[in-house]
C-alpha cells in the first residue's frame, strides 16, 4: 500500500503483515526500545500512532475477522487440547459475533480437523468433564464451503 498522503514528507510506501503470537513478556526481548508492551486493541487505537497506522491496526483486524469466518485459523490460536466450547468462543471472539452452539457443531467439520485426545476439565478445571481436541496436521489452509455467521 503507498501513496503521497500518508506522510507529509511524500511518498511512501508500507507492507502490512499480520502474525498470530502468543502472548509473552516483551522487555527480555527488546531492549533497544524504551516503551515495547502488549497493548488491548481498543487501547492501542487510542494511543498517538504515527501517519495512518491506526487505520493499518483496524485494516489488519478485519482481516483476522473476515480470514476467522472461513479457515481454521481460530483452532491454532488456542493451547492445545481445548474443548468444542473453547474453540466456539475463539471464533466468536475473533469474529465479534455470537455462534449458536448447535449451528456451530453442525458446520464445523471436527472429523475432518480435528483429533480426539481424551477428556478432561474445560480451562479453570470447573464443570464437567468434556471432550479434549487437539488439529490434526495438515490442515493449516483448511477453508470451509461456506463461512460462520453466514445463513445455514
Amino acid at each position: 500500500m503507498g501513496n503521497g498522503k500518508r506522510d507529509a514528507r511524500g511518498w511512501s510506501v508500507t507492507a502490512l503483515y499480520m502474525a498470530l503470537i502468543p502472548y509473552a513478556p516483551t522487555a527480555a526481548f527488546v531492549s533497544n526500545v524504551l516503551d515495547a508492551r502488549w497493548w488491548p486493541l481498543v487501547l492501542a487505537l487510542k494511543q498517538p500512532l504515527a501517519f495512518d497506522h491506526a487505520g493499518l491496526i483496524v485494516q489488519a483486524r478485519e482481516r483476522l475477522r473476515a480470514k476467522s469466518g472461513y479457515t481454521a485459523l481460530p483452532m491454532f490460536i488456542l493451547n492445545a487440547p481445548f474443548t468444542l466450547t473453547q474453540l466456539q468462543q475463539t471464533y466468536e471472539e475473533l469474529m465479534g459475533v455470537e455462534l449458536e452452539k448447535k449451528s456451530f457443531r453442525r458446520k464445523f467439520p471436527v472429523d475432518e480437523l480435528l483429533d480426539e485426545v481424551g477428556e478432561g476439565l474445560p480451562e479453570g478445571g470447573r464443570g464437567r468433564m468434556a471432550a479434549l481436541f487437539r488439529p490434526k496436521k495438515g490442515v493449516e489452509s483448511y477453508r470451509f464451503l461456506r463461512s460462520f455467521g453466514s445463513g445455514d
